[in-house]
């Protein structure tokens, strides 16, 4: 199956190459076609155009390159209608505050980069499209964001808060929701409305633990949506393990948020980039 990506990045002549050879060339070696706004033939007025080529892609790719106010206000459209988006960049200082908790891929100017980098993301996409499209529910990550704390000189703990949207996306009732499962890597604790969720190992290829929590609705009306903020905790240094003790830590990765249901499991990926780091006083 083909899939369309629409490409948000400044319209200028220096973005060319990284366009064409960089994005557009992996994205069909993909399977995937990715197009911008300009290379279309149309009469409405171009913001508009922009907000219906978004809604109607299966995935965004944008350029925040350069900090261009245009891609971020398409990017934030892009994200509230809980689309798939792909963030770019060839400098780590572009990355918008608001935005930092979602990865990034950083290519440096360096199509070859970009291509490598892209191409990984691509085929990621298209899997985690097949999931979303099978599943009523859909989990969006709203926020996350970290602080470190010392504990004396022997362990680092990062305490995360991340704020997600439960959402039916589907165009009736949603089946009633038994319980949601994160799934993770190692050596995290998490909490819902106060209390410790139970964890056990994940039976998951990738991941290494689980946590179940029960959402306060268990069915959703087509098109409601829930918000759901957990508290995690997680080991980043301890003095009996491996590695040295560092000023931060950022955590980058992937997890999981299945659905247990009546009518079966559904689940899609989430990718977090979190940074933990010390509040100065």
């Amino acid at each position: 199956m083909d899939y369309f990506a629409f490409v948000l990045m400044p319209f200028d002549e220096k973005f060319e190459d990284t366009y064409k050879f960089g994005i557009q060339a992996i994205a069909a070696e993909k399977g995937i076609r990715a197009e911008r706004v300009d290379e279309q033939t149309f009469s409405e007025p171009i913001l508009e155009r922009i907000y219906r080529q978004i809604d109607a892609a299966d995935l965004i790719i944008a350029d925040m390159t350069g900090r261009n106010p245009n891609v971020f206000y398409e990017v934030g459209y892009a994200h509230a209608r809980a689309k798939l988006v792909v963030l770019l960049t060839s400098d780590a200082a572009d990355i918008p505050f608001d935005l930092k908790h979602h990865r990034h891929l950083i290519y440096g100017g360096s199509i070859k980069q970009l291509t490598q980098k892209l191409g990984d993301e691509l085929s990621w996409c298209k899997e985690e499209l097949v999931r979303r499209a099978a599943s009523p529910y859909l989990a969006v990550l709203k926020s996350a964001s970290g602080s470190l704390e010392k504990k004396g000189a022997w362990r680092d703990e990062g305490q995360a808060t991340i704020q997600l949207e439960l959402k039916n996306v589907s165009g009736a009732r949603g089946p009633e929701i038994d319980a949601v499962v994160v799934h993770t890597g190692p050596s995290w604790r998490f909490s819902y409305k106060g209390e410790e969720v139970d964890a056990a190992s994940s039976p998951n290829e990738g991941y290494a633990e689980q946590h179940i929590f029960h959402p306060r609705l268990k069915r959703l009306g087509s098109g409601q949506s829930i918000p759901v903020r957990l508290h995690g905790v997680k080991t980043l240094w301890s003095s009996f393990g491996e590695g040295g003790r560092q000023e931060e830590y950022r955590i980058k990765g992937v997890m999981e948020v299945e659905f247990m249901t009546d009518a079966g499991s559904f689940s899609n990926t989430i990718q977090l980039n979190v940074l933990f780091d010390e509040i100065p006083f």
